[in-house]
């Protein structure tokens, strides 16, 4: 019998168990995507509206059945990451269909650009959907500035009756495709990122630097923290200090939920900072370090933490400004070891007679330091 309104109507309790267990597929995707691919994943989930549905069933062919009853798009930043999310639903997940939307325009044409799935998750038989409708769920994996376009295109043509004229369609064909373009130069951007950031780690070695004696005696000396604090804050330094920088960012979390003196805060911004970049987790890391700063704009710690993991980025000028305000601080900071950072990175630029400049300013204050003993012997054979 041809499912109806009045029928669906009488059905609508199951509704709420469709989209209770949709629900639970999308934290288990989108928690598998942000953790375990480190991709800043948006994913968003519905079921059809009962009006829609029956429309559709009306207007169906006799032998065909509706797939998207069940929907879920995952939206991310760029274009590699809509490859990383669709080879993860591929690995993980029953495909029954993938078709790519845009793979069929000529080079000449822009239109709708998104990568569909049809997937069918585990326990899907068991949620009685209604004949006629594939107990499937219907994915869209896009980039952002994708997912805008395709946003505006569904309120501009296909919620209205009146299409646009000529002209109209050409401005929209061309803002299409400097959306298309936009996305192709943002890939463009991330990955020479990545080989200044791949550049840096050959120069300068691996990931941010491990909790120093010194950071544990510049937490040991900041405000005393109360009883469940201060337990928090010896969690944190076990964990760093045994490399479980997973433990430690989340003991360090925990404890700036509690801390509210800004001198203690900063100084937490500063160690969560280290155990993220120790996690490779650098973006994150640099923010924590500018909150750190912004409570304590002269904490030499963070801004030689700072400087480094710039300099691994590859934002050498940035981080040679890092290092100076960090000379300037003094108290508490290895100026010594600031100024041979700063001659290091000069060096990297190809300002040599700055890096000789720095590395004899180094030796004056530390005589013995024998990187810096032997990086002026190369710098002076070679000029």
């Amino acid at each position: 019998m041809p499912m109806t309104s009045t029928n669906l109507e009488e059905r609508m309790y199951l509704r709420q168990v469709w989209s209770e267990r949709l629900e639970e597929w999308r934290i288990e995707i989108e928690n598998a995507l942000c953790d375990k691919l480190q991709i800043k994943a948006t994913v968003r989930v519905r079921v059809k509206s009962v009006e829609s549905l029956v429309a559709k069933m009306r207007a169906r062919d006799e032998d065909s059945v509706i797939t998207d009853l069940l929907g879920m798009r995952i939206v991310v930043p760029f274009l590699e990451d809509v490859e990383k999310a669709v080879g993860y639903l591929r690995e993980t997940q029953r495909v029954l269909e993938l078709d790519r939307k845009a793979s069929h325009l000529n080079i000449r044409e822009f239109g709708y650009n998104s990568v569909h799935l049809l997937i069918r998750p585990e326990g899907i038989e068991k949620l009685q959907l209604p004949d006629g409708c594939s107990a499937v769920v219907e994915v869209q994996v896009r980039t952002t500035l994708q997912d805008a376009w395709a946003e505006v295109e569904h309120e501009l043509i296909y919620k209205n009756t009146h299409l646009p004229e000529e002209s109209m369609r050409k401005k929209m064909a061309a803002l299409n495709a400097t959306l298309t373009l936009s996305d192709i130069i943002f890939q463009e951007i991330r990955d020479k990122q990545r080989e200044l950031e791949r550049r840096g780690h050959e120069t300068f070695g691996g990931p941010s630097p491990e909790l120093t004696n010194a950071d544990v005696k510049q937490l040991n000396e900041a405000a005393a923290p109360g009883p469940g604090l201060e337990e928090l804050l010896r969690k944190a330094l076990s964990a760093h200090n045994r490399h479980d920088y997973a433990a430690a960012v989340t003991a360090y979390t925990d404890a700036l939920k509690l801390a509210t003196e800004a001198n203690l805060r900063a100084i937490l911004f500063n160690h969560r900072g280290l155990a993220l970049a120790m996690l490779g987790r650098n973006h994150e890391a640099l923010r924590d370090y500018g909150s750190s700063l912004q409570l304590d704009p002269n904490n030499g710690r963070t801004l030689t933490n700072r400087g480094m993991l710039l300099r691994r980025l590859g934002y050498l000028d940035e981080a040679i400004a890092d290092f100076e305000r960090s000379v300037a601080v003094k108290k508490g900071v290895d100026v010594a070891g600031n100024l041979f950072l700063m001659a290091q990175t000069y060096q990297e630029k190809r300002l040599t007679s700055k890096a000789l400049e720095k590395l004899r300013e180094t030796l004056e204050i530390d005589p013995s330091r024998t990187e810096a003993k032997e990086l002026l012997r190369q710098l002076l054979t070679q000029s």
